[in-house]
């Protein structure tokens, strides 16, 4: 390790929540390993070593840099370990899986290693199906799914197409209204045997043929009852449009007769015509299948409608969606609150948790958002409790005594008190000399001493 290398060390262990300090570290084993590159076209394997030690030490304070995880696995690429970019990526997606951003540089990434073998399509539209459920519900997930569009457009997979926009159109974005217009072009430019699974096209087929006879039933008992025909449907009578006493060297057909210019014989003509009238007769068809099929969607794009406009203000009001040391804002901090108790109130479970998770990314630091998460997540899973205790006392808020009050509460009140006398200990040993630790540990043992005694007391009486 070179003496410059070292003093970037040391000052990150020094003080681990140096962020900029970090940012220094990596700046520096990245341009080492750039110039190694340009000037000898190899790495040395330490160097390599090296960098990825800094990586991973910054990642296990701050997970949610997700401009981070593409630097390391940029540089991975860099020096043709294509594997270890791919776990890499796979790692960041892990630590942050709602990161449309990361998600798409995965994607990315996916396609140059594997995009030219056929074989891989399926591959690459399970990455797609991966990205869609970890992060496709995000409001501002609108590049996510018009790049999985674009992708299957490019092989003119027309119904794998409408099968994506009949999700994305029941999803709250950003660009809800771009997406229900892009879709509409989707079908009138295509024939919609192609576009829509065949169950669904002969179901809509068959509502339109219905129609199109009761119209024609219903127009010839109109002219059976006497009534006016249409506008433009009587027959015209002949105009005369030769001088007096002069022969019309092309006479005009008669009504219903078509002019032979190719010296067809009745036979040809007639087929011609049968023909002809096939085709405009399924384009009309087509053309009512089409509409169905739009204002099918135009339903659930209009309850879209209602839920975006719902959200609206509160996603407005969401200036720093990524993670950052620099503290937010207080109205930040307020809009983020009202959101989740609106969403809470009136959202989904499924919402909720997302919306919940989305916070987390940019509130990260800010100990009672963790705790108001934990308790919405009590009532339904205590492993999603735990989870969430672990992330932010482990990871992000490793020094914040309420958090770890609060957590240690949760485990003694579910009679997990070994592990709630671990974590005490573990905040102890971070922030030493803290009186309320030194009380809630007298407090789990004089519980635990209660119960035992209780339990005693039971077992002589008894047996």
């Amino acid at each position: 390790m070179s003496p410059e290398l070292q003093k970037y060390w040391d000052s990150v262990r020094e003080n681990p929540n140096d962020f900029t300090g970090w940012t220094y570290l990596l700046q520096y084993v990245e341009q080492e390993i750039e110039c190694q590159l340009q000037e000898a076209g190899v790495v040395a394997e330490n160097d390599i070593i090296l960098a990825r030690e800094a990586f991973e030490a910054f990642f296990a304070t701050y997970p949610y840099c997700y401009g981070y995880w593409k630097k390391y696995a940029d540089l991975e690429k860099r020096n043709d370990n294509m594997s270890e970019a791919e776990q890499v990526y796979e790692r960041g997606l892990q630590s942050i899986p709602l990161s449309v951003d990361l998600w798409m540089h995965f994607i990315s990434f996916y396609k140059s290693k594997y995009g030219q073998d056929p074989a891989a399509k399926e591959d690459i539209r399970r990455v797609y199906e991966r990205a869609i459920t970890a992060g496709g519900t995000e409001f501002r997930s609108d590049k996510l799914w018009d790049s999985y569009i674009t992708w299957e457009t490019e092989d003119k997979n027309l119904r794998q197409i409408t099968l994506i926009y009949d999700r994305l159109l029941t999803v709250p974005t950003q660009l809800y209204s771009h997406h229900f217009e892009n879709f509409k072009t989707h079908v009138t430019n295509n024939h919609p045997k192609e576009f829509l699974t065949l169950d669904e096209f002969m179901k809509l087929r068959a509502e339109v043929v219905k129609e199109i006879k009761a119209e024609k039933e219903a127009t010839e008992n109109s002219v059976l009852d006497g009534e006016e025909a249409a506008p433009g449907t009587a027959e015209t009578p002949a105009v005369d449009d030769v001088p007096p006493g002069e022969e019309d060297p092309s006479p005009s057909p008669a009504p219903g007769e078509t002019v032979n210019l190719l010296g067809l014989d009745q036979n040809e003509v007639q087929a011609i015509k049968d023909v002809s009238a096939f085709y405009q007769d399924d384009e009309n068809e087509m053309q009512k299948v089409r509409e169905k099929v739009i204002e099918l969607r135009e339903k659930v794009h209009r309850l879209t409608e209602e839920e975006v406009s719902k959200r609206w203000n509160y996603e407005e009001g969401i200036r720093r969606p990524y993670f950052h040391v620099k503290p937010l804002e207080k109205s930040q901090l307020k809009n983020w609150k009202e959101y989740l108790e609106w969403e809470i109130a009136t959202g989904s479970h499924e919402r909720t948790i997302i919306l919940f998770e989305r916070c987390m990314i940019a509130c990260a630091l800010y100990e009672d958002m963790w705790v108001m998460y934990a308790k919405f997540m009590e009532p339904h899973s205590l492993e999603g409790v735990r989870n969430i205790f672990q992330r932010a006392g482990r990871i992000h808020l490793p020094t914040k005594p309420n958090l770890h009050l609060q957590w240690s509460a949760f485990e003694e009140k579910h009679g997990n008190y070994e592990a709630a006398l671990e974590i005490l200990t573990h905040l102890e040993n971070a922030v030493p000399g803290l009186t309320s630790v030194a009380v809630r540990t007298l407090g789990i043992y004089v519980s635990v001493r209660e119960k035992f005694c209780t339990a005693r007391v039971f077992w002589v009486k008894n047996f």
